[in-house]
């Protein structure tokens, strides 16, 4: 009968407004992917505040003027791990497993993967190293912010070691050690 039908209509519409169902405007539906850089580097501290506090604040500040409806949190190391998409308000707990224990990265691979997955996205990158010489040239690179958040500071560190066996009890050790950065007072 048409009068149940009606107030089941009713109950429908006042269920949906209660739970607040809302479709975000086209302009603001697209998600944003959060590539930062999970190599050991990022743990280098300069002027008392490492490299990764330094990308977490940038991306923070990122995320609230773009105010994305969603964003997803992949760690770059030898391969990207690219986690779920959040709300941004949920950021903060994703960001508790950015350790930054990674022997090395792959950004190259890691927005390639990010490009298969989400083409439409916005793409951050966090990083200590500098974009590429040809980041401009990629079709992709309208939608893509690549902030790198390294500090160039004096570092010392060994590139090279041998060792020769002398004898039972002797042994000569030649080691090589670079200096990276600028030295202090330059």
């Amino acid at each position: 009968d048409g009068g149940s039908v009606k107030r089941l209509l009713a109950v429908l519409l006042l269920t949906l407004a209660a739970v607040g169902l809302c479709w975000p405007a086209q302009g603001r539906s697209r998600p944003l992917v959060v590539v930062a850089d999970d190599s050991f580097s990022m743990l280098a501290v300069s002027g008392g505040v490492s490299a990764r506090a330094r990308a977490e604040a940038a991306l923070r500040r990122e995320v609230s003027r773009l105010q994305p409806t969603s964003v997803r949190l992949g760690l770059a190391g030898r391969t990207l791990r690219l986690g779920p998409p959040l709300r941004p308000a949920g950021l903060g707990r994703a960001l508790d497993d950015w350790r930054c224990t990674a022997p090395t990265v792959d950004l190259t691979g890691a927005l390639r993967t990010v490009r298969l997955q989400d083409p439409d996205a916005w793409v951050l990158v966090l990083t200590d190293h500098p974009p590429p010489a040809n980041d401009g040239n990629s079709p992709a690179a309208d939608r893509r912010r690549w902030l790198s958040v390294g500090v160039p500071a004096a570092n010392a560190g060994v590139v090279h070691a041998a060792r020769t066996a002398l004898g039972p009890d002797r042994d000569r050790v030649l080691v090589a050690v670079r200096l990276f950065g600028r030295p202090a007072g330059r």
